[in-house]
């Protein structure tokens, strides 16, 4: 059974206070049933033992996302970190042991197995051929070890490592997610921002770190901006295409699944330096990371922490134009100058109490700064106006993960624990744009609804004049949104054996996730008290740094962006609030609990069956504001508004496989 706490900005769009009168009812009736599969399985006293142990090569360095199996059984795990197993529920006797890794082939041990005891069985693979010798961390961390996951899962999954994403030059979470079927991303100034899983759009898809799903920096969305998270902190990512009864039920497309990277088994250190040049503002990348893990205390201990930083100027050139019945209505020239930085930490500390218990502390830290300037020319044919405007500000946004938990293993059952602390925050903390305007200009389009050359939209204004344009007014933005998530999860699971026809798992859980979010906005607009401003008095030297769109286009001169900050501070201008901005002001809260009972179950040789039931129990609160307006139908004030929602979803799924002989 799982408890699952949340809170969101869309519990704006939802008013009243919804009361399921049913819904306590039906999550006790969902526990009994639960608490009466324990027992019955409970009662079934098989002959069986447990087998436990590690997968190593030859080097003695842990094998991860190998297939271990008893022969003539449908029993199957695959080792987790540091290469350990635990197969529960063995039957008693002689048995024989098999391993499966890409790159290893199939090895089989013969092993003695006692009803009730637990026999421990460290494995050794040895590669292909004796030409070949694989004792490097690369192969056995990295893609071998993914793609033995992906094999091995019982979803739809795909899974890549960091040894393959550090084969292409993606430096944040959402470019390295588009190497993974099914995976396409939305761009922001040519670079991946959003990915989209199996073609829905990204506010379907959950986005989690580490098995917990990360807030989202941005206001009124769930959707995760995967461009601030850096690559190289990741160890894997893996996409669940299809849910299963323990995750959380809060997606349609898939989720993706950040796991960052885990102390290795034997010392490591590495860094990289790169640099890089973007022609478009003939400027320069610059990039760095280190990595240094290692296991202290009879290798029991395990440390790692990693760091990086990535610094780029970019920038791009485009023309929107604008249609009216086929004539030219508008065309905007714009030109964007921005500064990407983007810096990482992660740490990840581990600690084998025991055979049987395992704990561990994980936390990352992610920050992206957006600095922009927009420079735009808008030729507005039917208003005839020509404005000049630049918008100037930067963008920051962090998230960050802290995750505590712990496993233990008791025979054939196992328990696992975690607490979870995430915080996301984006900040604008002083966005100016200000604007520049020449009335009473003719124009003279080259487009008709008959003739249009894609290639070369002009507006061919006749009487543009830089000594005519006025300062029109400056508008202020200051934008804080924070989202903040605590979670709380418990799962118990247990192997069962009756022969080789039928045998698997159980398992229950219960989870709380209480998620928090607000927003604040304030805008302002700023105008001249009295007099004229012209543009030539604060006019700017800046030319593009390469010919705009190919010198087709002449966008012109602009106004110093710093001259515009200026003159906001110092007091010349009269400024006003803009209430209806007031409007994106909130708090929101959304709580969820979870259960879950879930069985896998092996069918025959070859088929699997995994079917559970989820039930989730959300609650949402906000407190939002509506605009008020005077008799003349203009905005008067503020008033405070509150509102909520409580219902119960019930996600029943069923995953069926069957395995084809090649």
């Amino acid at each position: 059974m799982s408890l699952k706490l949340e809170r969101s900005s869309r519990s704006l769009e939802k008013e009243g206070n919804m009361q399921s009168p049913s819904h306590l009812s039906n999550r006790v009736v969902f526990i009994l049933v639960v608490v009466l599969a324990l027992a019955t399985t409970a009662t079934a006293q098989d002959p069986t033992g447990v087998v436990t142990g590690r997968v190593l090569d030859t080097g003695g360095n842990a094998v991860i996302g190998a297939s271990v199996s008893i022969v003539g059984t449908r029993l199957s795990v695959t080792s987790g970190e540091r290469g350990s197993f635990r197969l529960k529920v063995v039957p008693a006797g002689p048995q024989q042991l098999l391993v499966t890794y890409l790159g290893f082939g199939a090895h089989t041990f013969d092993i003695e197995v006692v009803a009730g005891e637990v026999l421990t069985q460290d494995v050794v693979l040895e590669a292909f051929g004796d030409e070949i010798e694989v004792r490097s961390t690369p192969l056995l961390e990295g893609q071998a070890a993914a793609l033995n996951r992906q094999k091995n899962a019982p979803n739809i999954t795909n899974v890549v490592a960091a040894d393959q994403i550090g084969r292409f030059p993606d430096k944040n979470t959402a470019e390295a997610t588009q190497r993974i079927p099914a995976i396409t991303l939305l761009r922001d100034q040519g670079e991946g921002r959003y990915a989209l899983v199996r073609g829905t759009e990204a506010r379907l898809n959950s986005t989690t770190i580490n098995g917990e799903r990360i807030p989202s920096p941005e206001a009124g969305t769930r959707d995760i901006a995967l461009d601030v998270i850096p690559a190289d902190l990741l160890e894997a990512i893996q996409v669940s295409k299809a849910l299963t009864p323990d995750m959380d039920g809060d997606s349609i497309g898939g989720t993706i699944d950040l796991v960052t990277k885990r102390a290795p088994e034997q010392t490591h250190l590495s860094g990289t330096l790169g640099l890089g040049y973007t022609e478009i503002v003939e400027d320069t990348i610059t990039n760095g990371n280190f990595t240094y893990g290692d296991r202290f205390g009879e290798r029991k201990t395990g440390v790692l922490i990693s760091g990086t930083a990535w610094v780029s100027d970019r920038g791009s050139h485009n023309f929107e134009p604008e249609y009216d019945d086929g004539f030219l209505k508008e065309n905007q020239l714009r030109n964007y100058e921005i500064t990407r930085e983007r810096y990482g930490a992660t740490f990840s500390l581990d600690h084998q109490g025991s055979d049987r218990a395992l704990y561990y502390l994980r936390g990352v830290w992610n920050n992206f700064q957006d600095t922009e300037i927009r420079r735009a020319k808008v030729e507005n044919v039917d208003d005839g106006e020509i404005e000049r405007e630049i918008k100037d500000r930067l963008q920051e946004s962090t998230i960050t993960s802290l995750t505590a938990g712990g496993s233990y293993l008791a025979g054939r059952s196992s328990f696992d624990y975690r607490v979870a602390w995430n915080r996301a925050e984006e900040t604008t903390p002083d966005q100016v744009t200000s604007l520049f305007l020449q009335e009473d200009v003719e124009f003279n389009p080259n487009v008709t609804p008959d003739s249009i050359n894609p290639n070369n939209i002009q507006t061919n204004p006749l009487n543009e004049d830089i000594n005519e344009f006025l300062f029109d007014e400056t508008e202020t933005e200051f934008k804080d949104n924070t989202e903040e998530d605590i979670v709380a999860a418990f799962d118990f699971s247990r192997g069962f054996f009756r022969d080789a026809s039928f045998s698997g798992l159980w398992k229950v859980g219960i989870k709380g996730r209480f998620k928090d979010k607000e927003q604040d906005v304030t805008v302002e607009a700023w105008e001249l008290d009295d007099g004229d401003l012209f543009l030539t008095s604060v006019l700017s030297d800046w030319t593009s740094a390469t010919e705009f769109l190919g010198g087709r286009y002449d966008i012109g001169q602009f106004q110093i962006p710093e001259a515009m900050r200026d003159l906001v501070e110092s007091g010349a201008l009269e400024g006003e609030r803009i209430l209806e901005e007031d409007l994106a002001d909130f708090k929101a809260s959304e709580d969820t609990l979870a259960a879950y009972g879930m069985a896998d179950l092996a069918l025959g040789g070859k088929t699997s069956l995994l079917g559970g039931l989820r039930v989730e129990n959300t609650e949402t609160d906000y407190d939002a504001f509506e605009l008020v307006f005077d008799e003349e139908g203009d905005p008067l004030d503020l008033m405070p508004v509150t509102g909520g929602q409580d219902y119960t979803e019930w996600l029943p799924m069923i995953h069926l496989r069957y395995l084809v002989d090649p």
